[in-house]
């Protein structure tokens, strides 16, 4: 999907971990969390796709506590280029993890709280649902490089976003969608594949992934 050698991915989830001021800082938010961060499940893919790509501006929408935002704009800094805009309506979505009905942020904190300081000149956040927020944002930006979905995982919501987004997208951009296996989607990620006639690719963990 990439086009990038094996070789050339294992050095950039290398270069990754190899950053500790990142990590470090991702495991002390999640200890102030008292659990891991809710969320997107591989945000370092994010890191290495955004790193690998080059992106001038992406979109992302539902947002949690921010790791998949801190990991896109720490691909970002050390691309030493592009913007992350971010949509999220706090605690609107939920998730269920062995029976057990989680909110995404932790008691007290507001969207994107995990976002380091150093990277957040890249980064603008949004509040309201994205069905109110991102036609405008879109419109403003013109094309971008990159959107993902991990807001409210119906298909009503996840086929408005996606219909939104994929004008918006430059050819070869990308088109990422969280929990694309949940019953609630009944299916919208691989609907709209087959609708724009592109292979959809599942990734890691429930995601998947489009290219325009």
């Amino acid at each position: 999907m990439l086009e990038l050698s094996d070789a050339a991915v294992d050095r950039l989830y290398s270069e990754l971990y190899a950053n500790k001021k990142f990590v470090d800082h991702v495991a002390s938010m999640e200890t102030l969390a008292g659990r891991q961060l809710g969320g997107f499940p591989r945000a370092c893919d994010l890191y290495v796709i955004c790193r690998a790509t080059n992106p001038g501006l992406v979109v992302e929408t539902g947002v949690a506590s921010g790791l998949s935002s801190a990991y896109i704009l720490q691909a970002l800094e050390e691309n030493s280029t592009g913007r992350l805009y971010s949509v999220d309506l706090p605690n609107a979505d939920t998730e269920e993890l062995l029976g057990k009905v989680l909110t995404k942020l932790p008691e007290g904190r507001s969207s994107g709280w995990a976002v380091p300081e150093w990277l957040r000149g890249r980064w603008e956040l949004r509040i309201g649902k994205s069905s109110d927020v991102l036609p405008g944002l879109l419109k403003s930006l013109g094309q971008i490089d990159v959107f993902l979905h991990d807001s409210e995982h119906s298909f009503e919501n996840m086929m408005f976003e996606f219909e939104l987004a994929w004008p918006a997208l430059l050819q070869g951009g990308f088109l990422f969608s969280d929990d694309v296996g949940l019953p609630s989607t009944k299916g919208a990620f691989y609907a709209f594949a087959a609708k724009v006639g592109r292979r959809p690719e599942k990734i890691f963990s429930g995601y998947g992934a489009i290219r325009k």
